[in-house]
């Protein structure tokens, strides 16, 4: 007979039956978890909240006067003046660094250029000319208000070194600018964590950036990788003259809201400063305008103002709050108030009174 084969021995393996492929449910587990992470969630809110409270009141102490102005969450390019002095209640405050920093939103860019404090610039008023880290304490001569002033003062003489708008500012104590810094130009978020950033924020800056703009503002410097930055020394760029300059900001607003509404403009000097015209349609180029005519008015004006085809557009809104004009008229109107030949050659005419001299 032939033999057979010996049969290894069956093992039976103990296993927990389950229902239609699911794990038997646990009920007082499942309540357990549901508690531990509604608990970890409110806990979460509740920093959040407690933080963000923190932060807000430190952050309205903080705001200049002149905080209440638009918003830049929904321009293209922002620019932010960053003023480092060595204390806000000094006497005098001193500039110890400066930077003007110009943030490409459309193309997720961002160009911050270094201006020397020691570089001999025209001051706003009866000074003459000075450095810039001067300028907070001249400020102080002609206002009982030093900051205010003397930020107002860094961003005449920014807006004529560029000739291109000066949105917003920060002043900070030399102390406090390396945090400051961080979080705000390099967009790291880990530091508006810090308790010494919100303790110290309201005694330590001077700003008229929103709440609402500076945390969209470090958001966005936290979104740009680091090869998107460009760092620049200003007195190289200086060197070379305002073509390298205008050429850079006209190529970062050819696709803005302005260059494409496409409205002709034209600059006309209703006043006796010589290069007035001339600088103003530089300005309007560099923000994305297109410039067609640069003249001299047919009379003089004591107040600027803009005659438009279309009062609302995003061109006249921005001319208007670069230079403060705040007397806008359509066609239809100014142009029997204004007479001036140019109207009729131009979607939009600016005319340049009196009350822009100070514009140079």
């Amino acid at each position: 007979m032939p033999r057979k084969t010996a049969q290894k021995p069956k093992i039976k393996l103990r296993r927990t039956r389950r229902a239609s492929g699911k794990v038997r449910n646990n009920p007082q587990k499942n309540k357990i978890l549901q508690i531990s992470i509604i608990f970890l969630i409110s806990l979460t809110a509740l920093v959040a909240y407690g933080g963000y409270k923190l932060i807000d009141r430190s952050y309205a102490s903080a705001m200049s006067s002149s905080s209440e102005g638009y918003s830049i969450k929904d321009l293209d390019v922002v620019t932010v003046t960053y003023i480092v002095v060595n204390d806000l209640d000094a006497d005098p405050v001193v500039i110890e660094k400066l930077k003007y920093v110009v943030i490409d939103k459309e193309n997720k860019r961002v160009s911050i250029f270094q201006i020397p404090i020691d570089m001999q610039v025209d001051v706003p008023g009866k000074f003459g000319v000075e450095e810039i880290s001067k300028l907070f304490s001249l400020a102080a001569l002609e206002s009982d208000d030093t900051l205010e002033s003397g930020a107002a003062y860094v961003q005449k003489v920014v807006f004529n070194i560029f000739a291109f708008k000066t949105d917003k500012y920060v002043v900070s104590d030399s102390s406090f600018d390396p945090a400051l810094e961080s979080v705000l130009l390099s967009g790291n978020l880990l530091g508006l964590a810090g308790v010494d950033l919100l303790a110290n924020f309201s005694t330590s800056v001077y700003t008229n950036l929103s709440f609402g703009d500076l945390l969209d503002t470090i958001g966005f410097m936290n979104s740009v990788s680091s090869d998107r930055v460009e760092i620049k020394e200003l007195s190289y760029e200086y060197q070379l003259g305002s073509q390298a300059l205008d050429s850079q900001f006209q190529e970062m607003t050819s696709g803005s809201t302005i260059g494409g509404e496409e409205e002709s403009i034209a600059v006309l000097n209703g006043s006796s400063t010589p290069g007035l015209a001339s600088f103003t349609s530089r300005v309007i180029k560099n923000i994305g305008g297109r410039v067609v005519a640069i003249n001299n008015s047919d009379t003089s004006y004591e107040k600027s103002i803009i005659v438009a085809k279309n009062p609302n557009s995003e061109a006249v809104q921005q001319i208007s709050r670069v230079f403060g004009i705040t007397n806008i008229k359509s066609k239809e109107e100014g142009g029997i108030e204004v007479g001036e030949g140019e109207l009729y050659r131009a979607d939009i005419v600016v005319i340049l009174g009196f009350d822009s001299r100070e514009i140079l």
